[in-house]
């Protein structure tokens, strides 16, 4: 409920983190991704499901391992944890891919714009690269207060029934997640700047 308040100002925090001065790619990312905050939200909400349900079950099922080695119990199956994670993650990346995939006309438009602004190619690469990053980094930095989250609680429910816990953040699933999200949006982005790098863009913005 709160992603369309949420995503846009974490994406315009993280790119206040460097200078705008840096780098004219990574202004230029940030100024498209802060001037269309529905479609950022659209972009992120199926990647932040993916890797906060990672994130949950991963920083859960940690806490109360960690409990139970503790107390020298036997171990949890993490096998089935893991069939069970890859469906929900399955959805959260390919829903990432179609919401980017949808929105890759305007994408090309946006990019076009870029062009006829007086950007380089290699800019206009540079942006599509950094609106992927600026996402991934907004995803990364909510899953994992989100997880960390989850398995602090875990650690406070397990203590009430005797079983020494505290917090755990598992990385390997999180990691996995957001890697797999920024490279379905990098992918998408790119292909739509090198389409609007192709020809003249005034032309191109025109039938886009």
């Amino acid at each position: 409920a709160g992603a369309p308040w949420v995503f846009p100002r974490v994406n315009a925090l993280l790119g206040r983190a460097v200078p705008a001065t840096a780098s004219p790619a990574w202004f230029a990312a940030c100024r498209q991704s802060s001037a269309y905050p529905k479609r950022t939200t659209r972009a992120a909400l199926p990647f932040f499901a993916g890797a906060g349900v990672a994130g949950l079950f991963t920083g859960m099922i940690g806490t109360w391992q960690r409990a139970i080695d503790a107390s020298g119990q036997a171990e949890l199956n993490t096998v089935d944890t893991v069939i069970c994670l890859t469906p929900p993650v399955a959805i959260g990346l390919v829903g990432t891919a179609c919401q980017m995939l949808l929105s890759r006309r305007q994408r090309i438009a946006d990019f076009a714009s870029l062009r006829v602004a007086g950007a380089s190619r290699r800019t206009v690469l540079g942006a599509a690269v950094g609106e992927a990053a600026l996402t991934s980094a907004t995803v990364f930095l909510l899953s994992t207060g989100f997880t960390l989250l989850v398995s602090t609680m875990t650690a406070r429910a397990l203590s009430a029934t005797g079983l020494p816990a505290e917090g755990s953040l598992v990385w390997p699933p999180l990691a996995a997640v957001v890697a797999g999200g920024f490279a379905a949006a990098a992918a998408v982005n790119v292909s739509a700047a090198l389409r609007a790098n192709r020809g003249n863009p005034r032309g191109l913005l025109a039938r886009e």
